[in-house]
């Protein structure tokens, strides 16, 4: 029996408004084109995305999605990113892969979230 996948993820190239374009030059334009890359390039780095998927983002028209297949998500982005994994493992033990476990520890999250807002 194949479970059904619970979320999808689409990709696409990053881009600045044509108003925002009207008003800036080439050459700032391009710049921050730059810095968008790279600054996507350092967010997926940290959240352990295969460095493929920014290239692809870039290969994707504005005006396009690229839905990721099933088998991509299973295989590129399944569990937690790096830096929580352990505590996950910590909280769950070996339910980390149920999707109770993930519910709850995004839940705990959460609430931990608005307790450090709310001080």
């Amino acid at each position: 029996m194949r479970r059904a996948l619970l979320f999808v993820l689409g990709i696409h190239q990053p881009y600045m408004s044509p108003t925002e374009l009207e008003r800036i030059s080439a050459g700032e334009a391009s710049r921050r084109t730059g810095n968008v890359k790279a600054a996507v390039a350092l967010f997926l780095k940290r959240m352990g995305v295969p460095p493929a998927y920014l290239e692809e983002m870039y290969e994707v028209p504005k005006e396009k999605v690229r839905w990721l297949t099933e088998d991509e998500i299973r295989t590129d982005f399944q569990g937690f990113v790096p830096e929580v994994r352990e505590w996950v493992q910590a909280q769950c033990g070996d339910g980390t892969a149920t999707v109770r476990c993930k519910n709850d520890v995004m839940l705990g999250m959460r609430i931990r979230a608005r307790q450090q807002t709310s001080r």
